[in-house]
């Protein structure tokens, strides 16, 4: 499972465990489609993560750069 490096298991390493399966089965919850919308999640926090880290540098610390450019679009 996890390596001892880290403190808790990956998402892939949860979604492989039999009893997380089980469970998920049972609630009829698609793996694929949840690993999917996983991935899209990680992908927008990064982007937002690093809006923010442009926002600060920027001095625009409370406007994400996406708002702005969809203000900027008139």
């Amino acid at each position: 499972m996890a390596d001892c490096a880290r403190t808790e298991p990956t998402i892939d390493e949860i979604l492989a465990d039999p009893t997380v399966k089980a469970l998920m089965k049972a609630d009829r919850v698609n793996p694929d489609r949840l690993q999917s919308k996983l991935l899209c999640l990680r992908r927008l926090m990064a982007r937002q993560a690093a809006d923010r880290e442009d926002d600060v540098v920027s001095g625009l610390a409370f406007a994400p750069r996406a708002a702005n450019a969809w203000l900027a679009q008139g």
